[in-house]
């Protein structure tokens, strides 16, 4: 019984050691693959929702898009695009999305996007930030 207390007790000690120091031992944070999945939703909501702020948040300040735009270039049309989405009938599927993940990098496609004059198919390329979060470095279209 005096055993069992004593290693209770260091035990015990340890993780709040460790907790004081800023450690997140006893803490599971979400996997690449949740943190991926919910860049790819706040993506998708964003679009339909027009929130402009709500999009640039997945995107990293390093994004270079398809036609090599940079992230304040990309940010600055934002507001003039998204409105013309829902007059475009936009409709957006992700279906058919995979996502494949290599060391700290993802790709995350096909996202289908369906407008009234025809369809567009767009890959996001991802990277795993010095912070732990994943954010949109490029992308890629395809007819």
């Amino acid at each position: 019984m005096k055993n069992a207390r004593t290693v209770m007790v260091v035990a015990v000690s340890i993780a709040l050691v460790y907790m004081a120091s800023g450690c997140a031992i006893l803490k599971v944070g979400p996997s690449d693959e949740e943190m991926l999945k919910d860049l790819l939703s706040t993506y998708v909501t964003s679009l339909e929702e027009g929130s402009v702020e709500k999009h640039i948040s997945v995107y990293s300040k390093d994004f270079v898009g398809t036609n090599g735009e940079s992230y304040d270039e990309m940010a600055g049309g934002l507001e003039e695009m998204l409105p013309m989405l829902e007059d475009w009938g936009m409709e957006i599927s992700t279906d058919e999305t995979e996502t494949a993940i290599e060391g700290n990098e993802a790709e995350i496609g096909p996202i289908g996007f369906e407008f009234s004059q025809g369809g567009i198919q767009i890959t996001l390329f991802t990277t795993k930030e010095d912070d732990g979060c994943w954010r949109i470095t490029g992308s890629e279209m395809q007819q």
